[in-house]
């Protein structure tokens, strides 16, 4: 079969769908692909697989071959960072168009893109039966947040102060 783009090809997408592929469905699986490399680029080169496409009997974006859910290669960075850089890059265009881009960082942490021009961010809960858009209180608790109190910020100022003097 043939190559979407320089690291995903039809047999990746055909094994993540519940149909065999056809011809109307390529054009989509290359532009999630596509959109795919600029986020695996942005991941530094972590590898990026799909892991869902066509699903059979689904009402929604993936019953018609327009969504894909990837999952990254695991151990190379937290939740809290993909979310950051990813949608920072979706933010700024650097994606392109897309419908929604839905983060999973309570479940099994795949990533959601679908196509379109909605440009809509969610964050998706624990049971994966809610979707939100993103609040500074929701990101906070995406795995790997840093979240520093007064106290914590004391310390880190303090242990600078330690770190010039020893310096000088």
């Amino acid at each position: 079969m043939a190559d979407l783009t320089a690291n995903f090809d039809v047999a990746e997408f055909q094994r993540a769908s519940d149909r065999p592929l056809t011809a109307a469905d390529i054009p989509n699986a290359r532009e999630l692909a596509r959109k795919a490399e600029v986020i695996r680029r942005e991941m530094d080169g972590v590898r990026l697989f799909m892991s869902s496409f066509v699903r059979v009997g689904s009402e929604g974006q993936h019953g018609n071959g327009t969504a894909g859910d990837f999952e990254f290669e695991a151990g190379h960075f937290t939740q809290r960072t993909l979310y950051d850089r990813v949608s920072a890059l979706a933010r700024a265009g650097g994606i392109g168009p897309f419908g929604q881009l839905i983060f999973y960082p309570f479940s099994d942490d795949h990533l959601h893109i679908s196509l379109g021009t909605k440009r809509e961010i969610l964050i998706a809960s624990a049971d994966e039966k809610h979707y939100e858009p993103p609040t500074p209180a929701l990101v906070a608790q995406i795995p790997g947040s840093v979240v520093l109190t007064a106290g914590g910020l004391l310390l880190v100022g303090a242990a600078f102060i330690l770190l010039q003097g020893k310096r000088l």
